[in-house]
């Protein structure tokens, strides 16, 4: 469809004909972008970090209840320890050089401490050992994002409390 303009003497193609975008509109898509990108990336960090500690509890507790397990499979006590590089180790407390389960080391950012600090041992029928009626393990993260407590009492039970640490 083919019109002509009174006024100027020139034709206009219809809208079927033209094609790209012109400057400005590449313009405003642009600064749209940016202002969405600058608006997001912050969040997405911030979920990165939640999500590493959330691993990191998550391992820590499954580590913890495997050990337990592990003592009632075999009747006899395990340890769970926590290395050099924060990895949770768990052995057969009658011979360390049996090592049952080790956890990867922490991600970046992310420490792992313990109250009080010794290793745990879970009896044969599942109970922790020793004098301790609870035992903490900490996670924190070194932005503050969401710290958390896995704590575990003396029948060999985890629970976990979010931001409870003082990291």
């Amino acid at each position: 469809m083919n019109m002509t303009k009174v006024s100027g003497g020139c034709s206009m193609r219809s809208l079927a004909h033209q094609r790209g975008f012109t400057l400005i509109e590449l313009m405003v898509v642009i600064a749209l972008v940016a202002i969405t990108a600058t608006i997001a990336v912050p969040g997405f960090n911030r979920m990165i970090e939640s999500n590493r500690m959330t691993a990191t509890t998550n391992s820590v507790i499954g580590t913890l209840n495997f050990a337990r397990s592990e003592a009632v499979r075999r009747g006899e006590p395990v340890l769970v320890t926590l290395a050099g590089n924060g990895s949770v180790q768990v052995y057969v407390a009658a011979d360390l050089n049996t090592l049952l389960r080790e956890t990867g080391a922490l991600p970046n950012g992310v420490s792992l401490s313990r109250d009080p600090d010794a290793d745990t041992v879970f009896r044969g029928n599942g109970m922790m050992q020793g004098n301790q009626v609870r035992r903490h393990y900490d996670i924190c993260s070194n932005n503050g994002v969401s710290d958390a407590r896995v704590t575990v009492n003396v029948g060999g039970q985890t629970s976990v409390n979010q931001g409870a640490p003082n990291c």
